[in-house]
């Protein structure tokens, strides 16, 4: 059993002492920190990052997509909890906690590690970490799995996190633009301390089930190739997830959902027969689009990509309150094969004959027979699910814009 947190003036293990965080400072809180109360290496860029913010606006608050409010600030970090996977990127966790630690230590911020002996042990960890009080934010140093497990704890709660990424895919980094090769780099980011909220995706299963995502959310050849990536120990990184994408495609055969698309509208280019028909269905409907028939994918993207940096939705925004829908139709083997580079590349979205892209709220997906939802990588719920698109439900230390 995973001892619980350490009390407040223990040792964190560096030699430097615990206290508790000021109370003036409330982890749901968004802060303008002014420079003297920033690491020095990052005050002298803090009279620039001001003109971030709209003149005669407030600090905390921008306008976000869709006449949307993201709060955007800065948090003093003066300590967090880093919550590690030790086997992400296929055992480089612990290498990259070591980096990252370091330099935390040599920017003055107080970081405690812990890591879980599962994930019901790492949600636990999360969840005690944010009750805490000592801790200025959630440090997430792992890969896209990690992450999900600490949204589910953090989601709608204003708390902050931070990412090191260390995993296969790290597409949350992609993302939100934090670096994702360089834990040092991505350290610095977090002691800044500039965040911003960010929507995020809910899978609600059939059993009410409630799961947040942060990326994309999938069913069919995706959902079957991460099912795939997850079961293999090598190759490793991006490869990995190459070669499980070749092993699927030699028996998949596409199977048949209905995909309930509540406020839909068409992105990109269709034939005009196609566009005619669909604002034909739209407006006899109440735009609700109901597609049923076999397809190889339909991926929910929250942000555009997913599997290290294929380009299922180029056109995404996690600040629009809105869900991209790829959908790929059925097609042969073949056919797949000699389109693959255009998933990675986004091509496959600007042809209307192989794949569609629609933009709503809330969708639900159904299928004749077995399969599951995976989000972030991971299985989220059996068919049917609902999925859905909360803005502003996430809190991340990104860079400054």
């Amino acid at each position: 059993m995973t001892p619980p947190l350490p009390p407040a003036d223990a040792a964190d293990g560096t030699g430097d002492r615990v206290y508790p965080r000021k109370t003036a400072f409330p982890p749901s809180s968004h802060i303008f920190v002014e420079p003297s109360h920033c690491p020095a290496p990052f005050q002298a860029g803090f009279p620039a990052i001001a003109s971030v913010f709209p003149k005669g606006q407030d600090k905390d608050t921008v306008l976000g997509g869709a006449g949307m409010n993201y709060a955007m600030g800065f948090e003093r970090i003066n300590s967090v909890a880093v919550l590690t996977n030790p086997h992400s990127g296929k055992g480089s966790g612990m290498s990259t906690m070591g980096r990252a630690l370091d330099r935390f230590r040599q920017l003055g911020v107080t970081a405690v590690a812990y890591h879980g002996t599962g994930p019901h042990d790492s949600r636990r960890l999360a969840r005690e970490a944010m009750a805490d009080g000592r801790f200025d934010a959630i440090v997430v140093c792992g890969g896209d799995g990690m992450i999900n497990l600490v949204l589910q704890e953090t989601a709608a709660s204003g708390f902050p996190v931070g990412i090191i990424a260390s995993g296969t895919g790290n597409d949350h980094a992609r993302a939100l633009g934090i670096p994702h090769q360089c834990p040092e780099m991505a350290v610095e980011v977090i002691a800044a301390g500039f965040t911003s909220t960010f929507d995020l995706g809910l899978v609600t299963g059939g059993d009410g089930s409630r799961n947040w995502f942060g990326t994309v959310a999938c069913v069919g050849l995706d959902a079957a190739i991460s099912e795939r990536t997850n079961k293999m120990s090598w190759p490793t990184g991006a490869t990995r997830y190459y070669a499980a994408i070749i092993r699927e495609l030699v028996g998949f055969t596409p199977a048949r959902y209905t995909l309930t698309l509540d406020g839909a509208a068409p992105i990109g280019a269709l034939p005009p027969a196609a566009k005619k028909h669909l604002q034909d269905q739209l407006a006899a409907s109440g735009d609700r689009l109901v597609i049923d028939r076999p397809l190889v994918l339909a991926a929910f993207s929250n942000t555009g990509t997913y599997g290290g940096g294929m380009k299922i939705a180029p056109y995404a925004d996690d600040k629009d309150g809105l869900l991209d829908i790829t959908v790929v139709e059925a097609c042969s083997r073949r056919q797949l094969i000699a389109n693959g580079t255009k998933f990675f590349s986004g091509a496959l979205t600007s042809q209307p004959e192989y794949a569609s892209v629609y933009r709503c709220r809330k969708a639900t997906v159904e299928a004749a027979g077995a399969s599951t939802c995976f989000a972030d990588g991971d299985p989220m719920s059996p068919l049917p699910v609902t999925i859905e698109c909360v803005a502003g439900a996430g809190r991340f230390i990104v860079p400054v814009p």
